[in-house]
């Protein structure tokens, strides 16, 4: 069973209505949710930040998009360990590390629970963290970039 933190933007991407995305980088988006779904375990925290983000930029009724879809999941598997991993996030989850200062103060909780759940953040099109993403490694923190050039590593699929 593949484990893994789905960052936000990722379900946004899915969704399609949030902007312009590249075709392709949205079909790896619903591929890697549908995934997730049919065989996956997703990490979120105890203290439901990860599940806030979701229910604050998709609709929890799970429609009408594969993002939306994505969220009624997690809400009505939250509490089935076989596909919701939850962890508890605390201050010292996150790396105590000079590289990672300005990382996005948003998405620490993303790279927090891959840290504790050992598992890697599926990302499509946020940036920060590909700028950050050898510090991210060093410090046990793998993070699949479902999207973009140059820098594209698939999510995983087997």
């Amino acid at each position: 069973m593949k484990r893994a933190v789905v960052d936000t933007n990722v379900a946004v991407v899915a969704n399609g209505r949030n902007g312009n995305y590249d075709p392709q980088c949205r079909l790896a988006c619903i591929d890697a949710l549908e995934e997730m779904k049919s065989r996956g375990q997703t990490v979120i925290d105890r203290d439901r930040l990860i599940l806030e983000e979701y229910m604050h930029n998709l609709r929890e009724v799970g429609q009408p998009g594969v993002g939306d879809a994505f969220l009624k999941f997690i809400l009505t598997n939250q509490n089935n360990p076989r596909r919701v991993k939850i962890v508890n996030l605390s201050a010292s989850s996150f790396p105590d590390d000079p590289d990672l200062v300005a990382f996005d103060l948003s998405d620490r909780k993303f790279a927090s629970a891959a840290r504790l759940a050992n598992a890697p953040v599926l990302n499509a099109v946020d940036s920060d963290w590909w700028h950050h993403h050898r510090a991210l490694a060093r410090n046990g923190i793998e993070v699949c970039f479902l999207c973009g050039t140059g820098h594209f590593r698939p999510f995983d699929q087997s």
